[in-house]
């Protein structure tokens, strides 16, 4: 059994068959990243999951409790590309609580799992972004 594997399995969570159309958008998105997307999944394995892992997501998300199971690359992966970059994407808004509507109703229904972010997890989250996807455009100053 590989090292990966053996990672995963470690982290308490059972592989599964994902559905087509979410396959698809995964390969869109690493069809378009700004390094190849063996990087991406790489840095994943290394620091994502570690980092989720510390931060107790496996509790609900990797035992088939609540979707999405974040331990999960290709179920992950949408939720760091729907946005416009390493700070506004659905996975740092969920985690930091940066869209709630009241204090009491946080946009994660676990809680805000990271203070900030700069804080752990989102800080690795960011650092994934930019693998993943490159450093962020930013406009010129012509574009104002």
């Amino acid at each position: 059994m590989s090292d990966k594997k053996k990672r995963r399995l470690s982290y308490g969570f059972t592989l599964l068959i994902l559905p087509a159309a979410l396959v698809t958008l995964s390969a869109a998105i690493g069809a378009d990243a700004a390094t190849s997307p063996r990087q991406g999944e790489a840095f994943f394995d290394d620091r994502v999951l570690p980092a989720l892992a510390e931060n107790g997501c496996a509790l609900c998300h990797g035992q088939n409790y609540v979707r999405p199971r974040v331990l999960e690359y290709r179920e992950l992966l949408p939720f760091l590309s729907m946005g416009s970059g390493p700070e506004n994407n659905v996975l740092i808004t969920k985690m930091a609580n940066l869209r709630s509507i009241r204090a009491d109703r946080p946009t994660h229904p676990g809680g805000q799992r990271c203070k900030s972010i700069d804080a752990e997890p989102c800080k690795t989250f960011r650092l994934w972004w930019e693998i993943e996807f490159g450093e962020p455009s930013r406009p010129s100053a012509g574009d104002k």
